[in-house]
């Protein structure tokens, strides 16, 4: 028999005492969490708040418990991070439940005919990843650019200013944010690009619905700069175009964009 206890979570939270497992959080400096392992339960799944508990196995013959990390979906590799190992128990450890903290605990019975048990305790973070897809307005601080400038027959380098002010570019954004909420601020970083290059952005975001997400931050990119190679007023051969004035560097920029969360790629076809 199995007994899920996500359903009542909340009641963790004032402490409750179900099937096996008791969590007791009356005392705020002591909290507690106590398994009773002959009780007639094969499995147990609970959410307990963050904390450090006084963890207390009573019965039973032998246990093993692993700490591991509830992982958020996207962006994550499992992480496990100890084993206890214990016989003849009725003893009393301490266990820190951090953000997205999961212990599993598999005991076995003190009985003729030993039998298994398995407690999951777990915690869980409002905040989780998202996915978007949108696009983002890179606006260039800096649009200075040379060009060949004829006069008196001579060609000289000089320098104008790009009428290019801003770029847009399709992008594809993870933002970690407090999906519980109609409206959450959050941490976004995103991949941008176009038929011609890649680009990087990071920066926070405002969550509207948990679908329309709009993003300020700052943009990595290749912009189109003066050549280093060249410097204003310097004599040029008439055969120097713009294209050997100015190179295609990366370049810091502000941006500010606005991205959705679907349910299916839209630009899927449906054949």
């Amino acid at each position: 028999m199995k007994v899920n206890l996500l359903t009542i979570a909340l009641l963790a939270f004032v402490g409750t005492t179900w099937a096996q497992v008791q969590v007791d959080l009356n005392d705020k400096r002591n909290k507690k969490i106590t398994v009773e392992v002959d009780k007639e339960v094969d499995s147990v799944e609970i959410i307990v708040p963050r904390g450090k508990y006084h963890f207390k196995i009573e019965g039973g013959n032998s246990f093993t418990m692993k700490k591991g990390a509830k992982l958020y979906k996207p962006l994550s590799t499992e992480s496990i991070q100890g084993i206890i190992k214990k016989k003849g128990i009725k003893s009393t450890t301490k266990i820190i439940f951090g953000s997205n903290t999961e212990y599993t605990i598999v005991a076995t019975t003190d009985e003729a005919q030993p039998k298994e048990r398995k407690y999951v305790l777990r915690s869980q973070s409002d905040w989780s990843w998202t996915t978007t897809l949108g696009a983002n307005a890179v606006v260039f601080r800096n649009r200075s650019k040379f060009i060949s400038q004829e006069k008196d027959g001579a060609h000289t380098v000089a320098e104008v200013q790009d009428n290019k002010a801003i770029e847009l570019m399709p992008s594809i954004m993870f933002t970690l944010m407090n999906n519980h909420n109609n409206v959450s601020f959050g941490y976004t970083g995103g991949l941008g690009f176009n038929f011609e290059e890649l680009a990087v952005f990071t920066g926070l975001s405002l969550a509207i619905g948990q679908n329309i997400i709009l993003t300020g931050g700052v943009a990595v990119h290749k912009q189109n700069r003066p050549n280093n190679d060249y410097s204003i007023g310097q004599i040029i051969e008439s055969s120097v175009t713009a294209e050997n004035l100015n190179q295609q560097q990366y370049c810091f920029n502000p941006f500010i964009g606005l991205s959705f969360r679907f349910d299916k790629n839209p630009f899927k076809s449906n054949d």
